[in-house]
């Protein structure tokens, strides 16, 4: 495959998760390197004070934004990351990548466009790499009702997750959504974000299920993401 033509670039999603007072200096570099569309959104950091979490340290509130890059783009972000932002000091932030299958016509225009300029400019263009290894980690999703996420993470935690993200959330479910579900759907809603390697995702996701699933007072949904490449986590 010709990773050089826009036709063909992969697209994907890079997450990245800092504390709130980097936000400009993080936005600004992106802004830079001209990826075309960010959406920022808040959070709080869940870490013990013993233990460095996978997404940031300690309660402290986080921003979390998230991007459409190439493919392409993604080595030289990451590496901006450690050589800028000094992702590689402990808790100084975590970015990740995630697959897209689809997008709107209008991204995907303005992700080509992009790509065709930063092509020209010889700007990301890269030698054919190998084939990628085994993916190591994985995004756990999980949402419950207001006043349970606390409980959730710690369920997490006895699994061997160090903490997470929450944000706080607004539930649109219908009346059908509900008789389906069997549940009464709250609209406040708090989604916590847990990233965790791919061995301890099972175990994690079940003791969480058990304290916070949807036949206990937390009513939670539980999923996972698949995660490509990662920057600034603690191993």
């Amino acid at each position: 495959m010709d990773n050089n033509n826009p036709s063909t670039v992969r697209m994907k999603v890079l997450i990245t998760i800092i504390d709130c007072g980097y936000e400009k200096q993080l936005t600004d570099m992106y802004l830079e390197q001209h990826i075309p569309f960010h959406l920022v959104t808040h959070g709080k950091g869940t870490a013990s004070s013993e233990m460095l979490d996978y997404l940031g340290l300690g309660e402290t509130r986080k921003n979390i934004i998230a991007s459409i890059i190439a493919e392409t783009q993604v080595e030289s972000i990451l590496r901006l990351l450690y050589d800028v932002l000094h992702f590689q000091q402990p808790g100084k932030g975590v970015a990740f990548t995630v697959p897209l299958s689809c997008m709107s016509s209008i991204l995907a225009n303005l992700d080509k466009n992009q790509i065709i300029g930063n092509l020209e400019n010889k700007e990301f263009v890269k030698k054919e790499k190998p084939m990628k290894p085994e993916r190591l980690y994985e995004l756990i999703v999980i949402i419950v009702s207001q006043g349970f996420s606390e409980q959730a993470v710690e369920a997490a935690r006895t699994a061997g997750a160090s903490g997470g993200t929450i944000v706080h959330a607004h539930g649109i479910g219908n009346q059908n959504a509900s008789k389906f579900l069997e549940i009464s759907i709250q609209p406040e809603r708090e989604l916590i974000l847990i990233l965790a390697k791919r061995e301890n995702k099972a175990k994690i996701m079940e003791c969480v299920n058990k304290a916070a699933g949807l036949t206990t007072q937390g009513k939670g949904i539980l999923f996972s993401i698949p995660v490509d490449d990662t920057a600034g986590l603690v191993t």
